[in-house]
């Protein structure tokens, strides 16, 4: 006979100590089975269990409220067995209480509940579409929103639909097809205004992945409702709209994160130990070097910011991190018509000279008029050692040994479970990057940029 799962009746018989009730634990747990025939092993005497009083208590109170299973009940909490031992879920998670399904008081599953992300084509724009169900727990699910629908939109998405706890409720785009497609793929409605998005949503926390250039009135919409956001990295195309949103930031103490995720490689950590323990930082030397991305408003320095703002902005920011504050010493770019580009303004070339807070100096170059991605990496050389910081691995070569440390964790993921760690704690001091952090870095290049046009005039 099968006793593990016999309804409440028969295990409160077991708290009464009924000597034909036994209480026995999980058949799948090692050491005991339950029922009969050839294979069943011999039963063992399995000793009454300390928090079988508290499941009882929790299914009488339970049945009293009408609550149901998977949701905290009145006075309910988790226990566990002397000494963290073979920790055993509570009432509400047991998996023989949930096996049977319905019980006196749980109410029937809604017929589609549990469909997994669904949708297609067919479904009408501005509708909801069946995208993954929030996880069901005590804990209520995130609910969050992507505004922007480029590639690095995607590449975030990607992260959340794998996180535990985070239903995406709402995707912004310029354009509704736009904004649709994510929709169909990720869950969530499509909208094409920040405002009909907060109208019409409870939004708990926001991804912000637009051009440079749209920077601003996004950013003051979720301050102005309360809703904490991650922005994608540079802060803005100008100096001055950084400056207002910081302003505000900083005024409403929202939780906010920057996506420089270079800062949440793997390797980043060893580096910066090993830079407290050793001799200082002489030379940095920083270079990206690669071909022109494909998106318009990049070629125009107006809504980019320029290869420096916009790309280069990472190993500046990677270097103040592991370095600290640092000031343009000189910048110069070079420009010329582009036949490929016509319509291109940015600069075909760029370089800054930077002196850093302890000594160090810094040669920073950028180019975008190869075919391909040639150089993205950052240079720390001090007495007797190169590291190199790549986004595949960092090298340290002290000449008598060189090891490479292979980055193995998605430095994206990093970044966004760090961000709704932060927003379900209130700790912003959980983010990989501040929003204050990261105005410093934007200052620096738009010290760049101020110099280099001045010098290329």
């Amino acid at each position: 006979r099968r006793r593990g799962d016999r309804g409440v009746r028969q295990r409160l018989r077991a708290e009464r100590g009924h000597p034909r009730r036994r209480v026995q634990r999980d058949r799948r747990r090692h050491g005991v089975r339950a029922g009969r025939g050839a294979r069943a092993r011999a039963r063992r005497r399995v000793p009454p269990q300390p928090r079988d009083a508290a499941e009882f208590a929790d299914l009488r109170r339970r049945a009293r409220a009408r609550v149901p299973l998977g949701q905290g009940a009145p006075g309910a909490h988790r226990t566990h067995t002397p000494g963290g031992r073979n920790p055993r879920p509570g009432s509400a998670d047991h998996p023989h209480l949930r096996r049977r399904g319905r019980r006196r008081g749980v109410p029937a599953p809604r017929p589609g509940a549990a469909r997994g992300a669904a949708g297609g084509p067919d479904v009408p724009r501005g509708k909801r579409v069946s995208g993954p169900e929030p996880n069901v727990g005590t804990a209520r699910a995130l609910r969050v929103a992507m505004i922007g629908a480029g590639g690095f939109a995607r590449r975030h998405l990607d992260v959340l639909a794998g996180e535990p706890g985070v239903h995406v409720v709402g995707h912004v785009a310029r354009t509704l097809d736009s904004a649709h497609a994510h929709a169909v793929r990720y869950g969530g409605r499509a909208y094409d205004d920040v405002a009909a998005l907060l109208a019409d949503e409870r939004v708990d926390a926001a991804w912000i992945s637009v051009p440079p250039g749209a920077h601003g009135a996004v950013e003051h919409a979720l301050i102005d409702a309360g809703v904490p956001f991650l922005v994608e990295k540079p802060l803005s195309a100008d100096a001055e709209t950084a400056e207002g949103i910081a302003s505000a930031v900083a005024a409403s103490g929202l939780v906010t994160a920057v996506g420089y995720h270079w800062r949440a490689l793997d390797g980043v950590a060893v580096v910066r130990e090993r830079l407290a323990a050793g001799p200082p930082v002489r030379l940095v030397t920083a270079a990206w070097h690669s071909s022109t991305p494909a998106p318009a408003w990049w070629r125009l320095e107006a809504e980019s910011g320029g290869q420096m703002v916009e790309q280069a902005t990472h190993l500046i920011d990677l270097a103040l991190h592991l370095l600290g504050d640092a000031e343009v010493l000189h910048a110069a770019e070079a420009r010329a018509p582009r036949a490929a580009h016509p319509d291109a303004d940015v600069a075909e070339a760029s370089s800054a000279a930077l002196r850093f807070a302890h000594g160090a100096l810094g040669v920073f170059t950028a180019t975008c008029v190869l075919a391909a991605s040639d150089t993205v990496e950052l240079r720390l050389h001090r007495e007797g050692e190169l590291i190199v910081i790549t986004q595949d691995a960092i090298a340290i070569d002290t000449g008598a040994e060189r090891r490479v440390l292979r980055h193995q964790a998605d430095p994206v993921a990093v970044e966004d479970s760090a961000f709704l760690a932060a927003v379900r704690t209130g700790d912003a001091t959980l983010a990989i990057c501040s929003y204050a952090e990261a105005l410093r870095t934007h200052r620096v290049a738009q010290r760049v940029r101020t110099l280099a046009y001045a010098s290329d005039t």
